[in-house]
């Protein structure tokens, strides 16, 4: 795994689809990626290829239907200055198809705040909410 210089945890999500008059052929395929980009002369450039990718769409996927695709959440390397989210069509030779990509999110997984803290926050709220109501 790589070693962080933060607690920064992303993850990218989206919805995948494929056309019934332009269905995926064998072995195309197509998924969301994230990747590391680490500018510095000398450095590693774009990296973490495969590593934090969604499950594949294929030509098995329903045709004319939206799929939710996710990756797990990961944490930024200490040597990435940038997060590059992607969403990647691989098309062999001259197979077939198109995948449509929508509504496609990166979020800070990091910025969640605890259920703990959350729940704290909701409770002081409706009990000032009573209060009021009450007098």
């Amino acid at each position: 795994s790589d070693v962080c210089s933060s607690d920064l945890l992303v993850q990218l999500s989206g919805f995948i689809a494929q056309l019934s008059t332009d269905s995926l052929s064998e072995p195309n395929v197509a998924f969301l990626e994230l990747t590391w980009v680490d500018t510095d002369p000398g450095g590693l450039g774009e990296f973490g290829f495969g590593a934090n990718k969604s499950a594949d769409f294929t030509s098995a996927n329903a045709a004319d239907n939206w799929e939710f695709f996710i990756t797990a959440g990961a944490f930024v390397p200490v040597e990435a200055e940038f997060v590059r989210a992607k969403a990647v069509f691989v098309q062999d030779s001259n197979a077939g198809g198109a995948a449509w990509v929508d509504n496609v999110s990166l979020v800070n997984l990091s910025a969640i705040p605890e259920p703990g803290a959350a729940t704290a926050l909701v409770m002081v709220g409706l009990t000032a909410f009573s209060r009021r109501r009450r007098s």
